[in-house]
């Protein structure tokens, strides 16, 4: 579970990508569950910051080391994949830069493997058409609208009449992701 699109499904979902900056912020680079449900005010309860933390160690952003009673979870990212490492380096540098990471949608946006692969695909080529994208990547026309509109909403993707542009991403999060779906 260790490429980026795992990296992006974990970290699609706000309190998950919150634990993270809080324990990317802390001094210690790191801390315990008791803490980081502190850190949340209440949004979530230790059994549900404990799962989340686990995933989060699953793709190799997290370690974990015990402690007594108390398991704490730091800053690590030898065990992540090259290309998760890179996009995880990206979302780390914007975090302490800004304190948060704030996609605008853009990166639920790219959770979804056929939006992922049509914003390359307009990376490279600026804009095509509907019946273009349709025939590369085997889609059925009458959901295309549909299956697209979570990016146009973001503002990844502009949609005209008969085509769609991407707007090329200023966020280097963003942009790296992109980049990386083939």
């Amino acid at each position: 579970m260790k490429n980026v699109w795992d990296l992006c499904k974990v970290l699609e979902n706000p309190h998950r990508m919150t634990l993270l900056s809080e324990i990317y912020k802390s001094r210690e680079g790191g801390g315990n569950v008791g803490w980081l449900v502190e850190c949340m005010n209440g949004k979530l309860e230790a059994p549900a910051v404990t799962q989340y933390l686990k995933q989060i160690e699953c793709i190799g952003l997290l370690r974990r080391e015990r402690c007594g009673r108390y398991v704490n979870y730091y800053d690590d990212m030898r065990e992540a994949a090259a290309n998760v490492r890179d996009v995880a380096a990206l979302i780390r540098s914007e975090i302490m830069a800004s304190g948060s990471y704030d996609d605008r949608g853009m990166f639920r946006a790219l959770m979804n493997a056929f939006r992922a692969r049509v914003c390359h695909y307009l990376l490279n080529g600026g804009n095509a058409d509907k019946r273009d994208i349709c025939q590369r990547f085997r889609h059925l026309g009458k959901y295309l609208a549909r299956d697209l509109q979570p990016a146009v909403e973001s503002g990844l993707l502009t949609e005209y009449v008969g085509s769609y542009e991407l707007r090329i991403p200023t966020d280097p999060v963003i942009r790296r992701v992109i980049e990386l779906a083939a």
